[in-house]
Order: C-alpha cells, then sequence, then structure tokens
C-alpha cells in the first residue's frame, strides 16, 4: 500500500541534480496526498491524532489558484515543538516543496557562480529530503486530514 513512498536509491545518492530535487518535490506531493487527500477539505487549523504517535498540526496559511501554503508541525508532550516547516504546494505541478530561507522557493537563485547554486541546491535537497521521511513515518502511523476517502495520487 505504501510502497510509493520509499525513496528509490538513486534519489538517496549524491551527487543530487535540479532533476533529481524535481522528484523529489514529486514524491512529497504524493506522501502529502496521502495525509490530505483533498485540499479543500482543509479548514485553517486542523489536527490529526492517533493513538500511540503525537499529534500532527497542518496550518494553511494562504491558498491561491495554483498553490497552497501549509505549515506542518508536530507537537511532542506538552511543552515540546519539533519541527515546523512551511510547505507550498504546486497543485498543477503536483509538487510540494520545504520553503527554505534565504532560497528561491522554486529551489535556485540564479546565479553564474557554480558554487552558491550548488550550495542552494544541497539546502534544499536536505529540507525536502527530511519532509519526505516525516511525511512517510506520519502516513504510516495513521496520520490524516480531511474527511475524504484516501485516492491512489
Amino acid at each position: 500500500m505504501f510502497a510509493d513512498l520509499k525513496m528509490p536509491a538513486h534519489l538517496t545518492m549524491k551527487p543530487i541534480s535540479f532533476a533529481a530535487l524535481m522528484e523529489l518535490y514529486e514524491r512529497n506531493y504524493i506522501a502529502l496526498r496521502r495525509l490530505c487527500p483533498v485540499f479543500d477539505d482543509l479548514t485553517v487549523a486542523n489536527v490529526s491524532r492517533v493513538t500511540g504517535a503525537p499529534p500532527l498540526q497542518l496550518r494553511v496559511l494562504e491558498r491561491n489558484r495554483y498553490t497552497t501554503t501549509l505549515e506542518l508541525t508536530q507537537r511532542i508532550g506538552q511543552t515540546g515543538r519539533i519541527p515546523v516547516l512551511p510547505l507550498r504546494v504546486y497543485h498543477d505541478a503536483r509538487q510540494a516543496e520545504v520553503l527554505v530561507a534565504g532560497v528561491h522557493p522554486g529551489g535556485l537563485n540564479c546565479d553564474p557562480g557554480g558554487g552558491v547554486r550548488q550550495r542552494q541546491l544541497g539546502v534544499c535537497w536536505e529540507a525536502n529530503l527530511f519532509l519526505h521521511d516525516w511525511l512517510s513515518h506520519c502516513v504510516v502511523q495513521g496520520h490524516r486530514f480531511g474527511k475524504s476517502p484516501v485516492s491512489a495520487r
């Protein structure tokens, strides 16, 4: 059932390419859709509770025709709160990415010097790989937002 959430080997190896990052954004979208099959079902503040797992919070920060900006948070215990990730979902492209501070939402800033671009690519890669692992973990735990039935994609 969750075989499509498993990361293929070519996405866990370095060097990281822009094409691989775009594929990771697509995998994040698939995992996020497992958590919330219909974005229209989401209210501004959403909480998923599963027995034996910390609650998962999903806030809708902004809705547009082709994008939705979300914030995903998981509370652990009474005072703990880790992590807090801002996400942008591109409905038309079927991609979801972490909005990394200091990096253009598309993943890379235009810069003629390859070193800066490669560092930005690495930052985006690490943040989105973390998101993929976290979303997959939450799906396996049984977290879910909304009332609609889970679809294949």
